[in-house]
């Protein structure tokens, strides 16, 4: 087998491992890695295994946990345990051998896995998965979904491999019964604690970023996208301090509004000096794999457009992150329907607001997944749906078709920040009012710019009109349809 860039197994039988990944020894369990995959002891003072991280950790301070520093802790309790991995950003797993082994994601599931109960196995993607599973999947959903021809993803952790599921993020895996149980949130902020205001939320936010900013840049060459959006203007107004040593790409694609991204690109680069590069596809349609190749090291569970655009993905080769966006539509209502909602939240509203068809094999987990969601507000719910579907089960595991080494990394991943933004009042969320306040706050002049807009005023007049009546007709198809 080829050994499939970032992408592991953990087992209790090594008869089941992939061959030709390195191979390390936690307890009774056995882990397979690829070699461009880190691999972080966790030791007890006594020099005990207490698991491992697997990836790229990043504190708060800034720094990057790598496996020449193995990390000694003091935790007793699970409790204590999760307390510690909450002051983790970056991109990680975690084993934990307290209280019978726990597997954990990071709080966006940016380095995605799955698991096997009846193989008592976890992997990166359903390509490291042994026979017979490997040849069991339902056929018919597979039909619905058409991840190949579409931006359809598996919700509910349902994959399309019948006796297998995804590890969502907030959840940890225990691996006694190989049960899945909820641990974030458990109590949430918007309790009976009040909840930060905004500038403070802002502060947090920004200090999460520029960390992530911090430990990549120390690490390895780094690049930002850049358009016309809010999460790319978030990310430049934090990276002020690193501006000559980081670089910006934008993407040409054909998507509609790729021209304007385009344009305010360029614009924001030759204003600020910046280090920025358009990426364009090679010349050959394809990217050294095929369609069939990329889907089976993803696990035949997403495709759309970044199967079509793989190329553009993989045309530089060597080790080096890339920041993203992804994740800040948490603090933007993202899923709030526009006429607003009473409640309460039904399978078949999220595969509306997904656009996910329906499919029996989606009931049981649909329902399964709507008894465990925590008592919150509909637009936090919602929230979570977003952060533990779109987010976690359809963004991060794109990154499993990369091949030539890069390392895509959410600078707002960390618990402080998807704190601060899935309590953000609703009201805020929907005048994208936390993004702005961490520009102002970091980087003030880029808040002058508009967002998503051209930068002309006549083309920007044109835009809003054309804006306004597709709005106008949305409205108007949604009152036909009732």
């Amino acid at each position: 087998m080829q050994v499939l860039s970032h992408q592991f197994m953990l087992a209790k039988n090594p008869a089941y491992l992939p061959a030709g990944y390195q191979v390390s020894v936690f307890a009774e369990y056995y882990l397979a890695s690829a070699d461009d995959l880190p691999v972080i002891p966790l030791l007890s003072p006594q020099g005990e295994s207490l698991g491992f991280l697997l990836g790229w950790p990043v504190t708060l301070q800034g720094e990057m946990l790598t496996p020449s520093q193995p990390q000694q802790l003091s935790p007793d309790t699970t409790a204590a345990f999760e307390a510690w991995l909450y002051r983790l950003g970056g991109r990680w797993l975690c084993l934990s051998l307290l209280e019978g082994g726990q597997f954990y994601t990071d709080a966006m599931a940016s380095q995605p896995c799955i698991y096997c109960p009846q193989a008592q196995l976890i992997m990166s993607s359903a390509a490291l998965l042994p026979s017979p599973w490997q040849e069991q999947v339902d056929t018919s959903l597979m039909a619905a979904m058409d991840v190949r021809h579409s931006e359809h993803f598996y919700l509910f952790a349902l994959l399309p491999q019948k006796h297998c599921l995804r590890l969502l993020a907030n959840h940890k895996l225990l691996l006694s019964d190989f049960s899945v149980k909820r641990h974030w949130p458990q109590a949430f902020t918007a309790g009976s604690a009040e909840p930060d205001d905004l500038q403070q939320k802002a502060k947090t936010i920004c200090a999460v970023i520029q960390a992530h900013i911090s430990a990549c840049a120390g690490n390895a060459p780094t690049k930002i996208g850049l358009s016309a959006g809010y999460e790319t203007r978030l990310m430049l107004a934090c990276a002020k301090p690193w501006l000559s040593e980081l670089r910006f790409w934008t993407r040409k694609e054909h998507k509609t509004r790729a021209g304007l991204d385009q344009k305010v690109a360029s614009h924001l680069a030759g204003t600020l000096g910046l280090q920025h590069q358009f990426v364009l596809p090679p010349a050959a349609a394809d990217s050294g794999q095929s369609e069939d190749e990329w889907l089976a090291r993803t696990g035949h569970c997403i495709g759309g457009s970044a199967l079509r655009y793989r190329a553009l993905i993989d045309i530089e080769q060597g080790r080096h992150f890339a920041l993203t966006g992804i994740g800040g539509e948490l603090c933007r209502a993202f899923y709030w329907p526009e006429q607003g909602l009473t409640g309460p939240i039904t399978a078949a509203l999220l595969h509306r607001l997904s656009g996910v068809p329906e499919h029996p094999a989606f009931a049981k987990a649909a329902r399964d997944y709507l008894q465990q969601l925590p008592d919150l507000p509909l637009w936090q719910q919602l929230g979570l749906f977003y952060l533990e579907n779109r987010v976690g089960a359809y963004a991060s595991v794109h990154k499993y078709g990369n091949k030539n080494g890069i390392i895509f990394m959410y600078p707002l991943n960390h618990r402080h920040a998807v704190d601060a933004m899935l309590t953000l009042p609703l009201s805020e969320q929907q005048k994208n009012k936390l993004h702005r306040a961490v520009i102002c706050h970091a980087w003030p002049e880029l808040d002058q710019l508009p967002y998503n807009e051209p930068l002309g005023f006549f083309s920007r007049s044109l835009h809003r009109l054309q804006q306004q009546l597709k709005k106008q007709l949305r409205a108007l198809r949604s009152a036909l349809q009732g």
